[in-house]
């Protein structure tokens, strides 16, 4: 079965997989959550919730992950620490803007 895949722009939450975040559906960008199951006490993880988001939503979501991104790479590096997670203290006021 050929099936498509579309582009996960960013991760917010991941548990073994990513869980939240933005990605494209259809050609278009949605804030994505895996559904809880408290049926059966755990996550779906074939299950996700969406909901359509605009472009500058996008923007403001990719300039946060961007900002996420750095931070992780500067800790692996040794030049953050867990203290400043998750923006570096140069973009740290940026950051609580974009969140």
């Amino acid at each position: 079965m050929d099936q498509l895949f579309e582009r996960v722009c960013t991760v917010t939450d991941y548990w073994d997989e990513p869980r939240a975040g933005v990605a494209e559906f259809g050609g278009a960008p949605h804030v994505y959550r895996s559904v809880f199951r408290d049926d059966l006490d755990e996550r779906d993880s074939d299950q996700f919730e969406l909901s359509p988001i605009s472009a500058e939503v996008l923007a403001r979501a990719l300039e946060d992950w961007a900002i996420s991104v750095r931070w992780r790479a500067a800790f692996d590096a040794g030049r953050a620490t867990l203290e400043t997670h998750p923006a570096l203290p140069e973009v740290a006021a940026r950051h609580r803007v974009l969140a």
